[in-house]
């Protein structure tokens, strides 16, 4: 149980997350850019975040620093995933906020699904 905020640009990539969640039970909402994640985060703190790191306007290191920013927001557990290569600096800012990085394509929908029980258990 609980509820699943997917901030991601990307409609199929968004489908794919929202999918998996719903069929381990969680209920999702979904945003569109890094502006409208963090507002309704802000509006209703979710179970979890999943996070696209490459988004237009706001990216998902903008998010990052906004919840960790935010005492409310700071301690949901968040999954950034991306399609791209991250440097390892960025790597360790998402460890060291706590967060779980993902790769886009390497897990199949049943890890995902697994990785957000996990998280949210």
């Amino acid at each position: 149980a609980g509820d699943i905020l997917v901030i991601e640009d990307d409609d199929d990539s968004a489908q794919l997350v929202i999918r998996c969640a719903e069929q381990v039970g969680f209920a999702t909402r979904r945003a569109v850019d890094g502006f409208e994640g963090i507002a309704m985060a802000s509006a209703r703190p979710p179970s979890a975040i999943v996070l696209d790191l490459a988004m237009p306007r706001c990216d998902g290191f903008n998010v990052i620093e906004a919840l960790l920013a935010n005492e409310a927001l700071a301690t949901i557990p968040v999954i950034v995933l991306s399609a791209g290569e991250i440097s390892a600096e960025d790597h360790r800012r998402i460890e060291a906020a706590g967060y779980r990085f993902l790769s886009k394509g390497v897990l199949s929908p049943r890890e995902i699904a697994a990785k957000l029980r996990e998280l949210v258990a």
